[in-house]
């Protein structure tokens, strides 16, 4: 009777788990179905066809109340880094030579741009997190916008809890994460980061 019972437990287990399995894989369905119509509202023709060839975007990782600064750029002729301990007399070191992204990243700044192009991002200001209006441990990052005829900065401290923005920064994160990547692989001087 004994082993009976730990059977039908051990069923009951195995169910439950499976049931959790298939819940999670359809809610991780769900986010890319969300997520892929989200970008699919991009702004076409908001700006000029020739709009890469004058813009950019520089994204500023500060940590830890500047005493580190990581700066990835992207522009039409590659992506670029930097490192460097950010006290008021550090003088930045040049930017890396351009990285060659890969073809998902590609996706992933394209699919930024287009966010911050279509919900206006740059004109945001600085956002912080509701729990706080100091920075605390991990800093801030700043975004600094040109995109054809429009530019501007967005800071956020303690990264906020609003659905684009949070999608800017998974997209923003998939692209600097292959450019370490790819610098880390890369032989140096000619393209690896300068640190001080």
């Amino acid at each position: 009777m004994l082993i009976g019972l730990g059977g039908i437990v051990l069923i009951g287990a195995l169910i439950a788990i499976l049931n959790v399995k298939a819940i999670r894989q359809g809610y991780h369905q769900w986010r890319l179905d969300r997520e892929a119509t989200h970008l699919a509202q991009h702004v076409d023709g908001y700006l000029p066809q020739d709009w890469e060839g004058a813009s950019s975007l520089v994204v500023r990782q500060i940590e830890y109340f500047g005493a580190g600064v990581m700066e990835y750029r992207w522009s039409k002729l590659g992506c670029q880094y930097r490192q460097y301990h950010g006290w008021p007399d550090a003088t930045p070191p040049e930017w890396s030579s351009p990285v060659q992204m890969s073809d998902t990243a590609t996706r992933a700044i394209s699919d930024a741009v287009n966010i911050a192009v279509r919900d206006r991002l740059w004109n945001r200001g600085e956002i912080k997190h509701p729990d706080t209006d100091t920075m605390l441990d991990g800093g801030e990052v700043a975004y600094d916008f040109v995109l054809g005829p429009n530019s501007g900065t967005l800071r956020l401290i303690q990264g906020p809890n609003v659905p684009d923005l949070r999608l800017f920064e998974h997209k923003i994160g998939m692209w600097t994460e292959d450019v370490r990547r790819r610098l880390r692989h890369a032989s140096p001087p000619e393209s690896g980061p300068t640190t001080r």
